[in-house]
């Protein structure tokens, strides 16, 4: 009985999911919490050999990546300084003149 084995390439296209960054940033409030950057999906390009018996998939190897437009973080900005030090500083800052 003889075999028949073929091997094949198939190139596909895959996205590169974009990930979260957290900067912890002491010049806000820790209650605030803003994006700074949306950040996007990047692409790669995936070859993938193939090795077949008798038209049945044996195996599937990845051969190969290539970034084709790299992924940008989403950035997102939080706040550590404690609130009662920004309002003891905003007060520092702030003259009430009074008026009779």
């Amino acid at each position: 009985m003889s075999h028949t084995q073929s091997v094949a390439t198939r190139t596909t296209t895959e996205p590169i999911p974009t990930i979260e960054e957290v900067v912890e940033d002491n010049n806000y409030p820790d209650n605030l919490v803003f994006v700074q950057s949306v950040g996007y999906e990047g692409e790669k390009t995936v070859i993938i050999e193939v090795r077949t018996v008798n038209g049945q998939v044996v195996e599937e190897k990845t051969v190969s990546e290539e970034v084709t437009t790299p992924m940008e973080a989403m950035v997102v900005r939080r706040g550590t300084r404690p609130r009662q030090e920004v309002l003891s500083e905003a007060q520092q800052h702030v003259r009430i003149r009074v008026y009779q």
